[in-house]
C-alpha cells in the first residue's frame, strides 16, 4: 500500500497581527517555535511541506462540548463528497462531539448560494465551522467574515485562499502526480508498443493548489519522456470546476482535432476521468486508448479498474482526514492551537498569512485490482456490493477469486 505523508516546522506567532479575530484564532495562531526565516509573504497560494510524519495525540469523546458546528460542504456531485468524506466527517462528529449539533449545508458548486450558507451560519452564532470553499480564489471575503465575527474555520479539501483561517486539511496531491509521472516512464512506451507515444492530457480547474501540486509532480517525468521522444502531448485542456460533462467535451475535442490519432490519455482525478471514459466508449475507443492516473476511488473509476480498463486510482483516507477535522475543531474550542493535536505536517501558504496555514495532509493509498479487497473493502471504505454491479459481476473480485 502506497502512503505520502509529510511534515513540516512550527509556524510563527500571528497573534499580534490578528488579535482582533477574538481568542480561538488568537490562540490558534499563538504557535511559538522555530521556523524558515525566509519565509517570505505568499503572493499566490502554495503548500510548503517538511518530511516528519505527524504523531496525532489520541482523540476522546467530548460530551461537555456544546453548540453548533456549521459544516459547508461545496456539492455532492464529486464523488468524493457523498461517497467517504462527508459520511466519514460526520461519523467523526457524532463519535466525539457527541453534543455539538451538526449543520451541514451544500453549496452546489454556487458561490452566490455557498455566501448565504455563510451569512447563515454568522447569524445563527456557530461556534465553528468547516469550510468548503465552491471557488477557492473567492473564499477571502467569507474567511474574513467568519474572522469578524469571531467563529473559527477549519477549511477541508478545498483552499482557503485570501483570508483568516484557523487549520486546513487536505492530501498530499504533489506525491500522486509524481507516482503518475514515474510510472508512466516505466510503462507507457511499452503498454502502447511503439513511440512516440500520442498521449493526451485532460486536467482539473488550475484555480485548485491541488492542480498545481499535481502538475509539480508529474512534470518532471513528462519532460524527460517528451525530451526523449518518447511522449508527444497532442493535447493538454483543463477543466473548469472538475465538472465530469466539460471533461468529456475536452476528450471529444482532443480526438476531433488529432482526428482520432491519441495512443493514451492520462487523467488528474476520477470525476473528469469519468468524463474522459465516457467520451472514449462513446468512439468505441475504451480500453485502445490507454487510461492513466485518478484520484478519489470513486465507484465507477473503481469498475473500470476491474475491467481492466485503466490501472489504478488512488483514495484519499477519509477516517484520517475527519479525524483530522474534528481534532483541528476540538483544538479551536478549547483553545488550543492546531499544532497541538499532533496532526499537522505541513503549512499552506494562502496569500494571507505570511507564515502560512497550519496543514494536515492525510495519508493516500493506491487501489489496484490486487489490492481492492484490502484497500477498499476491509479498510471499509465501500462495500463490495456496491462496486459488483451487473457491469463488473464476472470479474474475480467480484466472484471471490
Amino acid at each position: 500500500m502506497t502512503q505520502l505523508k509529510e511534515d513540516v516546522a512550527a509556524m510563527p506567532c500571528r497573534a499580534n497581527r490578528h488579535a482582533k479575530l477574538g481568542p480561538a484564532f488568537a490562540i490558534a495562531a499563538a504557535v511559538a517555535a522555530a521556523y524558515l526565516p525566509s519565509t517570505a509573504f505568499a503572493a499566490s497560494p502554495t503548500l510548503v511541506t517538511g518530511t516528519n510524519p505527524t504523531a496525532p495525540v489520541a482523540l476522546e469523546p467530548h460530551p461537555e462540548i456544546t453548540g453548533t458546528v456549521y459544516a459547508l460542504w461545496p456539492n455532492t456531485t464529486t464523488p468524493a463528497w457523498p461517497l467517504y468524506t462527508i459520511p466519514s466527517e460526520v461519523a467523526a462528529f457524532t463519535k466525539y462531539l457527541p453534543n455539538v449539533k451538526l449543520v451541514q449545508q451544500v453549496g452546489n458548486n454556487d458561490q452566490a448560494l455557498q455566501q448565504s450558507q455563510v451569512e447563515a451560519a454568522i447569524t445563527a452564532k456557530a461556534s465553528a465551522v468547516v469550510f468548503s470553499p465552491v471557488v477557492p480564489t473567492a473564499a477571502g471575503g467569507a474567511l474574513k467574515e467568519f474572522a469578524d465575527a469571531n467563529i473559527p474555520v477549519i477549511a477541508l479539501r478545498q483552499d482557503p485562499i485570501g483570508g483568516p483561517v484557523n487549520s486546513y486539511v487536505w492530501v498530499d496531491f504533489q506525491g500522486v502526480g509524481k507516482f503518475w509521472g514515474d510510472y508512466l516512464t516505466q510503462h507507457l512506451v511499452s503498454d502502447v508498443g511503439h513511440k512516440p507515444v500520442k498521449l493526451a492530457m485532460i486536467l482539473g480547474d488550475p484555480t485548485f493548489e491541488v492542480y498545481n501540486r499535481w502538475t509539480n509532480g508529474v512534470k518532471p517525468a513528462l519532460d524527460a519522456l517528451v525530451a526523449s521522444g518518447d511522449v508527444q502531448i497532442v493535447c493538454k485542456i483543463d477543466t473548469k470546476g472538475f465538472v465530469p460533462a466539460t471533461a468529456q467535451a475536452n476528450m471529444d475535442q482532443c480526438l476531433t482535432t488529432n482526428a482520432g490519432n491519441v495512443d493514451a490519455v492520462l487523467v488528474m482525478q476520477d470525476s473528469t476521468g469519468n468524463g474522459v471514459a465516457a467520451s472514449l466508449t462513446s468512439q468505441n475507443l475504451l480500453g485502445k486508448v490507454k487510461y492513466y492516473g485518478g484520484h478519489d476511488g470513486d465507484v465507477v473509476a473503481l469498475q473500470r479498474i476491474l475491467l481492466g480498463y485503466q490501472y489504478g486510482t488512488f483514495k484519499p483516507d477519509g477516517k484520517q482526514t475527519a479525524l483530522g477535522t474534528v481534532a483541528l475543531v476540538i483544538a479551536a474550542l478549547t483553545g488550543k492551537t492546531p499544532e497541538s493535536t499532533g496532526y499537522i505536517n505541513a503549512k499552506f501558504m494562502n496569500g494571507f498569512y505570511p507564515d502560512g496555514v497550519p496543514t494536515f495532509l492525510a495519508p493516500e493509498t493506491l487501489v489496484t485490482a490486487e489490492n481492492m479487497q484490502k484497500t477498499v473493502v476491509d479498510d471499509g471504505f465501500l462495500p463490495k456490493e456496491k462496486i459488483c454491479t451487473a457491469a463488473v459481476a464476472d470479474t474475480a473480485f467480484c466472484k471471490g477469486n
